[in-house]
Formats: structure tokens, C-alpha cells, sequence
């Protein structure tokens, strides 16, 4: 079976163990024993959550959610970042017409934003790079249709 346009990255000597949660219900008892969500992604109406336990990078606290539209995760994700979380993870389920989120206690600061064109993530990312900031997430959003509106 082909899956055009889905990929996957593995990274030797990461964590100590690993599961993909398939159904978001699963997310919090997974975490309770000690795994967090290290990624993720979607196909369809389908989010898979790689969750790990023992990632170094992932100690401390994590938060997930999910919204039904751009601007309610947009306002969910600025009020974590106010709170002192960043932004580990997002993604959009096309089939559920969800985004998920994923976030992180950090003392670090996170910056994003959204653009219509390539050339433009590109010369902002480079701004960043010269004040200290590196990206981590490049997320292409399915939802983006209407090139006329700003985000």
C-alpha cells in the first residue's frame, strides 16, 4: 500500500520506550504512565500521537488540545505561551476538521507565525535566526485557502 505524502523520522537512542496513539482518548493514560507526546501528525480523520517515554527533551510539563478552527487555536496557543508553554507539536486532521496542539513548560521563548508565501517564512525565519531564535515546527496548513485573508 503507497501513502504518498506521508513520512516518518527515527532517531537512534531516543527515549526507552514508544508507542502511536491513534485514538486522542488513549493520550492521557499513556501519559500517566509516563510517556509524552514527541510528535504528530494526520491522515484523514485519523491523529497519530508518537508518544515516548524517557525523551530527555520532553521532561516537564505537557498540555495537548484540539480546535475546530484556526482562530480558536491561534487564541489557545497564545494564552499557553503566555503561561510559559510553547508549541511541540501541531497538526490538522482533514476528515475531523481538528487541529491538535501540543505544548510544553520551557523557560525559552517562542515566536510564529503564518504566511501565504514561502519567501516570506524564509526571510522572517532569518530575521529570527540573528536575535537568537531557530526554527523547530514548519506546519503547511491544509485549512489555507483564501490567499486575500491575513493570519
Amino acid at each position: 500500500m503507497d501513502l504518498d505524502g506521508f513520512g516518518a523520522v527515527f532517531l537512534e537512542k531516543y527515549g526507552n520506550g514508544q508507542n502511536i496513539v491513534t485514538n486522542t482518548s488513549d493520550i492521557d493514560t499513556q501519559y500517566r504512565n509516563g510517556f509524552k507526546i514527541t510528535a504528530c501528525a494526520a491522515r484523514g480523520s485519523t491523529f497519530y500521537v508518537v508518544m515516548t517515554k524517557g525523551a530527555r527533551e520532553y521532561e516537564g510539563k505537557q498540555a495537548w488540545f484540539t480546535w475546530s478552527s484556526w482562530d480558536e487555536a491561534k487564541k489557545a496557543i497564545q494564552e499557553n505561551q503566555d503561561k510559559g508553554r510553547v508549541v511541540t507539536g501541531i497538526c490538522y486532521s482533514t476528515g475531523q476538521g481538528k487541529y491538535l496542539v501540543v505544548v510544553k513548560e520551557t523557560p525559552q521563548d517562542q515566536v510564529y507565525r503564518k504566511f501565504r508565501r514561502v519567501a516570506d517564512l524564509h526571510n522572517w525565519a532569518k530575521e529570527e535566526h540573528t536575535v537568537g531564535f531557530h526554527p523547530t515546527i514548519i506546519f503547511k496548513d491544509p485549512t489555507d485557502t483564501n490567499r486575500k485573508k491575513k493570519s
